[in-house]
């Protein structure tokens, strides 16, 4: 019988399919292993409100977009089909599905409605989300390697507290990885 195994990541994400804001920012991971192939994983992120800008296109700070991601979280069940050990490298590729939370924060401003109470009662929100995506872990004979993270977070916001809109953030991901 294979022993469990764990591990903890800590590395930054990118919002990277949203025109006016990538919004980066930090994000753990603690998982837990029952076999090589299949693993339990907790996540939480933080993105700092950037007020609409975009912090790696400077040209691009006056665009705008009616909400930006806070912070996020979930609890995911992983498969991970292909998987090897050997040659002093670890190799794990799998997928990734799971429910969570993202926090938001309205953009009053492009939405025109900074005086309108609705809307400032909605400004910041949480929001359940389905969380789904790969990842692909690397590691030397040792217990320290990099993760590559590709997630998707679809979730329902509310605008103004009458409009609702369905939303998918893409993030692309990079962490330093700890197993034992």
């Amino acid at each position: 019988m294979v022993p469990l195994s764990y591990g903890v990541a800590l590395g930054t994400a990118l919002v990277w399919n949203q025109p006016a804001t990538r919004s980066p920012g930090l994000q753990a991971a603690f998982e837990v292993a029952p076999s090589p192939y299949f693993s339990f994983e907790g996540q939480v992120g933080w993105h700092p409100d950037l007020h609409g800008r975009d912090p790696l296109d400077a040209t691009r700070w006056n665009e705008t977009h009616d909400s930006e991601l806070l912070g996020r979280g979930a609890l995911v069940v992983r498969a991970t089909p292909i998987w090897t050990e050997g040659d002093g490298l670890h190799a794990r590729l799998g997928v990734h599905a799971g429910m969570g939370w993202v926090r938001t924060k309205d953009d009053l401003e492009m939405l025109q409605a900074e005086d309108d109470p609705l809307a400032l009662e909605t400004e910041i929100q949480r929001h359940p989300s389905v969380v789904f995506g790969g990842v692909l872990d690397l590691r030397g004979s040792g217990k320290l390697g990099a993760r590559i993270r590709l997630d998707t977070l679809r979730y329902i916001e509310v605008h103004s507290s009458t409009e609702l809109t369905s939303t998918a953030d893409n993030l692309l991901g990079a962490d330093l990885l700890v197993r034992w």
